[in-house]
Formats: structure tokens, sequence, C-alpha cells
């Protein structure tokens, strides 16, 4: 279990987050925006808080991830997927939706297409989260996630 440092615009990294959680009926589908600055300081295995996520969730495919470009070299690549607030609530998949995507050395989007991660239902109280790897971001940019997400409660 390992919890972002960074987080996307209004989100506050504590227990506040889970309550404003897209939260619906069972199967509806709900569009979550979530936009963050990457500071060009940001260091290698950074975790981004994007969405905030409790038991139930699943996001469905059309979720696209989008990262200017915040490296410049070659050296970063990111990935996508969802760590929890503790063991209890469940195990880090951190590269459930995206696994080493290099769009955060040029800029670009990278749509959710793993099936695992189409199917996978969050067990508990959590976040969808962008980390990055390979080396540190060596540019100021930003991250956003158009997600669609519903509720298998």
């Amino acid at each position: 279990m390992t919890l972002p440092t960074v987080f996307a615009t209004g989100l506050q990294g504590n227990a506040n987050d889970f309550a404003e959680a897209p939260g619906l009926l069972t199967g509806a589908v709900k569009n979550v925006l979530a936009e963050v600055t990457i500071p060009d300081t940001t260091a290698e295995n950074t975790l981004i808080g994007l969405v905030p996520v409790n038991a139930g969730a699943v996001f469905s495919y059309g979720s696209v991830f989008s990262c200017t470009d915040i490296d410049t070299a070659t050296g970063t690549t990111l990935d996508v997927g969802i760590c929890y607030a503790d063991t209890v609530e469940g195990t880090d998949v951190v590269d459930l939706f995206i696994d080493g995507s290099t769009i955060s050395q040029g800029g670009g989007t990278a749509a959710f297409s793993d099936i695992t991660g189409m199917t996978y239902v969050a067990t508990g109280k959590g976040y969808v989260t962008a980390k990055i790897l390979g080396a540190a971001a060596s540019a100021a940019g930003t991250m956003k996630l158009n997600g669609l997400v519903s509720y298998n409660v």
C-alpha cells in the first residue's frame, strides 16, 4: 500500500476525498474528470492521485488519460492503476489500466484498454493513480483523466 503524494485539483489527500468519490446507482455510468499540474521537480516513482474510488468502482473502456511532455529527454514512462488507502481496503495494482506508456516523453493520450483493468472491481477506498517511472520529470506539465466509472455494489 502506497498513498499518492501529489493530487488532482480539488483532492485533499485524506479521508474527505472518499466522501467525494463518484457514487452512483448500481450500473449507472458517470464521466469523471481530473487534472493535476506536474512540477518539473517531480521525482521518479512519484504516485499521483487522480480520482478517489470506493468499493465497487469499475472503469470502462473509453476512459482516456493524457499527459503533456514532462520529459526533456526520453527517460520517463507512466503507469496508470489503482492504489488503496491501506492493505485492508485492497492490494495496489499500479499498472492496472495503462502499463509503461511513453506519452510523457512528447505528450499525448492513452486509452484504458487492458482487459484486466476493464473488468476489475475496486475492493475498497483508494485512488486511480498515475506513476512516473524510469526518470524524474524534467519539465513541468499536466496530466488529465477523462474516465467512465460505474459501481457494482
